[in-house]
């Protein structure tokens, strides 16, 4: 019969040995080649990066202008603490498990989908210049600055970041802005114009916004501030998309109403945070009515995609 205790050491090695020796999955090379010519990650200078060098590894990574389009592989740096990775080709940026991070600068990419989680310790948001339809900020607490401009960003709710003080969301596809953070005394700078669907922006105090950031630099003329705007006109009409939308708000269903048949439509309705929750594709049809049965009351949005893709914005108000 075995020694127990044998055993036990033996398994225990091979146990520790496999979890050293694994490795970090790292597609794209150019990625790959910065992190094994960095001699504070790659520590035992080898061709892979271990797991053990990943999370032990305390300090920023500066990727700028390398041309990397996939970052796959940073989930396993969980204690870095700055991203510069401005000017490169990513697509796609989860960095939801990489929390101790103070410091995100994605602009100039080609980013789709940014996911942040609950990144309490950042302060500094870059990701300006891309191509995000959605950003939900609302676990970044100690958020003080923000530049999101030039992007399709249909909403942005900023309440819980209560710490803000820099505010930079123009040229997007707003329909809601919500800046009800009670820190708009401590704003220094905000401009969210060129958001020609943003009729309506949800905030603490009119009558200091209208005093302090009522120029053109700072928003459309078209768009007002006001402490509650579920009772804002959320109906949008274009050359493209001649409609009516009925009854709203509305208590259980909603109904789009088109002058002419449609050969196909795509809606997608959003929370405030830019989440899509339903989707429904209709063919032929010149009425669609959407149920809202299961959904809180509270507002919503609808982004009424064409076969061109050409769309349409606006929101809805669930009773």
């Amino acid at each position: 019969m075995k020694n127990p205790i044998i055993v036990i050491l033996i398994f225990s090695s091979v146990c520790f040995s496999n979890a050293f020796g694994q490795t970090v999955t790292i597609p794209d090379t150019l990625f790959k080649n910065y992190l094994l010519n960095n001699p504070t990650i790659n520590s035992n200078s080898d061709t892979e990066i271990q797991v053990t060098e990943a999370i032990s590894y305390n300090g920023g990574i500066d990727i700028i202008g390398l041309g990397i389009s996939d970052l796959t592989g940073i989930e396993m740096f969980t204690q870095i603490n700055i991203l510069q990775a401005q000017l490169n080709n990513i697509s796609t940026a989860d960095l939801s498990t990489n929390l101790l991070l103070t410091y995100i600068s994605l602009q100039a990419n080609n980013l789709t989908s940014l996911t942040l989680g609950n990144n309490i310790n950042l302060w500094k948001l870059y990701c300006h210049n891309n191509l995000l339809t959605n950003l939900n900020v609302s676990g970044n607490t100690n958020l003080e600055l923000i530049r999101c401009f030039s992007n399709n960003i249909d909403s942005l709710d900023l309440s819980n970041n209560t710490l803000l003080y820099d505010i930079y969301s123009h040229h997007n596809s707003l329909i809601y802005l919500n800046l009800a953070n009670n820190n708009y005394a401590s704003y220094l700078t905000f401009n969210t114009n060129n958001n020609p669907n943003l009729n309506c922006i949800i905030v603490d105090d009119v009558p200091f916004m209208e005093n302090n950031f009522s120029a053109l630099m700072n928003k459309d003329s078209t768009a007002t501030y006001s402490t509650d705007c579920s009772n804002t006109n959320s109906i949008l009409k274009n050359d493209l998309f001649s409609y009516s939308i009925y009854p709203n708000p509305t208590e259980d269903v909603v109904t789009f109403a088109f002058e002419t048949t449609r050969p196909k439509l795509t809606i997608n309705l959003y929370n405030t945070v830019g989440k899509v929750i339903k989707s429904y594709t209709t063919t032929n049809k010149d009425k669609i009515v959407l149920e809202l049965n299961g959904l809180n009351s509270g507002m919503y949005f609808y982004k009424i995609i064409a076969l061109d893709n050409q769309y349409s914005l606006g929101k809805i108000v669930k009773k």
